[in-house]
């Protein structure tokens, strides 16, 4: 079964083409792969017709109309999930992998699509104790993907679709744990940040992988109540590694499993030559909000964008009637976790040497429910301004930021709808992406209702709308 895919094209200076695709009060998992030209691919699973322990894949994919170019299906296990993909020129690659019956055993895998050709090709592979997986490059025919384990345990997988073959990469020989905190590629060999558990103590390394050897870039030693959670390098023009920026934690985290992942109390720069880290802690002392850090982006010759976001837990007061010893009552008064509110997408920009130079934010003002995860877009538009966007249930903000101009208001606009009479009773899960030239894809899942429509005046949709800037 494919689901029915319904678009519409209209001329619109913002926008030009809406899809749907209906998913039921279960909200269906939809997984969006953005192909740039090539269109976008929708993979979401269906039930077979006769009942098995394995789950229909169906894969549509669309051109930059929104049409249809080529559908098909696969059948995977049913504890299959979708875990990440990434585009390199004409190929398309995505992972899979599955949890089987027992624990220690976990199967993945990595299928690479032609999208001039729709031909498909995959590698699968099993490991022990893996749970999670996501892709995270691909150049010349190797995948890379990062494996994490029960244990806190990472891995690097590789696979090779020019002979067919998946090895795994070792980054230490001690049998102590290790965490891999973020990968970057420069030609021929990639780099990696990770940290490594040495029995009662921690270890901060950086590594890079160039003609199959391994050279040992930085490494620093951490207290137990440092935490690093992500770390990227920084190169010069050279492509030689000058510093390396990330995010940390300090305290516990027994009380955020509604998180993505660990909210960072700040960042840090590094400069490989002095050794010298700087941290910038992010966490006031009367705000209780968490802040989420994504991989930094080149914004010029000599510096680098570090993007985050910023959120605070929502919470209301409920009050309780009780009643004491003597039977007295009296109002109890406690207050109970509702959501999370996104409160500013932040740039931090630094120089290659690990040098903050400034910083630029963008005012949000948005609830986003009870999970945290990422949603602002940002984008270096030539080499002296940011663009950060943000989908608040039906219409997108947006502010140029640049080192001189910080404090311009945001703007907003308002895609257009399917239907004129359309309003929007809940959205979530909504981002925003570059697509090619001046389009940007926003998707996500919206409740929609519209009393003017006979029979469908409440629908479940997961949503693709093509938006132009000029």
């Amino acid at each position: 079964m494919i689901f029915p895919v319904s678009a519409f094209s209209q001329k619109d200076v913002n926008s030009t083409i809406r899809l749907e695709i209906p998913v039921g009060e279960d909200d269906t998992p939809v997984s969006l792969m953005n192909c740039g030209r090539y269109g976008v691919v929708l993979a979401f699973p269906t039930m077979p017709e006769v009942k098995s322990d394995s789950l229909l894949w169906s894969f549509s994919s669309l051109d930059v109309n929104m049409e249809v170019m080529r559908q098909s299906q696969i059948m995977l296990h049913e504890n299959m999930f979708f875990r990440g993909y990434y585009v390199d020129g004409k190929y398309l690659y995505y992972a899979f992998s599955t949890q089987g019956q027992k624990k220690e055993n976990t199967t993945i895998t990595i299928f690479r699509q032609n999208l001039d050709d729709g031909v498909l090709s995959w590698i699968t592979t099993g490991t022990n104790g893996v749970y999670s997986v996501k892709a995270v490059h691909a150049s010349s025919n190797v995948v890379l993907c990062t494996l994490s384990d029960s244990g806190g345990n990472s891995f690097i997988l590789s696979a090779d679709f020019f002979d067919n073959t998946a090895t795994f990469l070792k980054l230490s020989d001690n049998g102590f744990p290790v965490y891999v905190l973020g990968i970057s590629t420069v030609t021929n060999g990639f780099t990696v940040c990770y940290t490594e558990k040495l029995g009662e103590a921690s270890i901060f390394k950086v590594i890079s992988y160039k003609y199959g050897r391994m050279v040992t870039q930085y490494e620093m030693p951490t207290g137990d109540s440092l935490k690093f959670l992500s770390g990227f390098p920084l190169y010069d023009s050279l492509n030689n590694i000058r510093s390396v920026v990330g995010s940390y934690y300090t305290g516990d985290a027994k009380n955020l499993r509604n998180v993505y992942g660990l909210p960072a109390s700040g960042i840090f720069s590094c400069n490989v030559a002095s050794g010298k880290i700087q941290l910038y802690p992010s966490r006031t002392a009367d705000k209780e909000i968490f802040y989420l850090w994504a991989e930094p982006v080149t914004f010029n010759e000599v510096s680098s964008v570090f993007k985050g976001e910023a959120y605070m837990p929502n919470y209301k007061v409920t009050t309780d009637v009780d009643y004491d010893f003597y039977g007295r009552p009296y109002t109890r008064y406690y207050q109970e976790f509702i959501g999370f509110k996104s409160l500013m997408a932040m740039n931090y920009v630094f120089s290659s040497e690990g040098v903050l130079l400034w910083i630029g934010n963008m005012e949000i003002s948005h609830s986003v429910g009870t999970l945290c995860e990422p949603r602002a877009y940002f984008e270096v538009i030539g080499k002296e301004e940011i663009l950060n966007m943000y989908f608040s249930v039906d219409h997108i903000d947006y502010k140029f930021i640049s080192s001189e101009y910080r404090n311009d208001p945001v703007e907003s606009f308002y895609p257009t709808k399917k239907h004129k009479k359309d309003s929007v009773v809940d959205e979530k899960n909504s981002v925003i992406d570059f697509w090619y030239d001046k389009y940007y894809l926003v998707s996500g899942y919206q409740k929609i209702k519209n009393n003017s429509l006979a029979g469908h005046n409440l629908r479940n949709v997961f949503y693709v709308q093509k938006i132009e800037l000029e």
